[in-house]
Formats: C-alpha cells, structure tokens, sequence
C-alpha cells in the first residue's frame, strides 16, 4: 500500500510530506520495485529452462529420425553374424568370417561405438542434450542467479547450497566439480 502511494505522488508533491513518512514510502516503493525485477527475473531463467528443455526434446526427436538408419544396419550386421554362426562348421572358419565381417564394418571398435550410440538415442532421454544447449547461455544463467539472490522459504536450503557452489565455481571449465 505505501509503495502504491508512494507511485502516486510527483516528486514535488513528496517533498511536502514529511521526512519519515517521505522516507518510508520510498523504501517501500524501492523494496516494491525490487521485488517485481526479481519475479521478471526468476521468469527469464524459467523461460530459458523451458526453452532449452523443449530444445533438448527436438534435439532426441532428430536423434531418433535419423538412427533409424543406424539401427537397421546394426540389425541386419547382427543378422548376418547369427546366420554365419548357424552355419559355420567349426570355429577356426567361424572366427574368420566373423573377423571379416567386423572389418567391413570398420572394426570392433566402431561396431561398439554405433552400437552405443543407437542405445542413447533409443534411450528416451532428452535431457543428454539439454547441457549443450544450456552451455551456450551459461554466463546469462549465472548472471540471472547472482541477480536473483535466491533465498530458502523453508529450513531445507540443500537447493540454495548447491547453487551457491555452482557459482562459486563459476570460473570452472571442468567437466566435473
């Protein structure tokens, strides 16, 4: 109410008040004004979350598209190893067209690599991505929490303490703290 009041008045009408009152109403226009910088505040960085989320899921979404590919190749490579053990007649010719066979797909190592790759993209998980993407804004997120200055409403502030961590390792450019 008093920074509303406050909001009202021209400069010239708050000289005439009187200094306590005057002084009142500018702290609580000044608190007022603060408290609604951060509600915009806390709205950007949800907006930029929610962005970078819905990113993330476009992101698995073109993963899966194009692994189809991939997938049929790593199926039918795996088709072609089963019917080859199923009609091998002892190991030592077994083990060579089993050797070939890898070589023509770029070796074990490779084979392994698509392998894992298929398994994440399948895996429904889009939040993989969503560090990529949040890398790119990185300095605006820690921007944003330093301005915010998050406080606990509750006893638990586990929250508050890791992200006080975080940004107290800001500088950082580990994959891991």
């Amino acid at each position: 109410q008093f920074a509303e009041e406050a909001n009202s008045f021209s400069a010239d009408e708050l000289k005439l008040i009187s200094k306590p009152k005057r002084y009142t109403l500018m702290a609580s226009l000044i608190y007022k004004s603060q408290a609604n910088a951060k509600d915009a505040l806390s709205v950007m960085l949800c907006r930029l979350v929610s962005i970078a989320e819905k990113q993330a899921r476009q992101e698995l979404s073109n993963r899966l598209e194009s692994a189809k590919e991939d997938t049929c190749k790593v199926v039918g490579f795996l088709k072609e190893i089963a019917e080859n053990i199923q009609s091998s007649v002892n190991n030592k010719e077994l083990t060579q067209k089993l050797n070939e066979q890898f070589y023509h797909q770029g070796g074990f190592d490779a084979v392994i690599t698509r392998c894992d790759d298929i398994l994440l993209r399948h895996s429904d998980e889009h939040r993989i991505y969503l560090s990529e993407i949040l890398l790119k804004r990185r300095s605006l997120l820690f921007k944003l929490l330093k301005a915010l200055q998050l406080k606990s409403p509750t006893q638990d502030d586990k929250l508050i303490l890791a992200i006080t961590f975080i940004l107290n390792h800001e500088t950082r450019r580990t994959d891991y703290i």
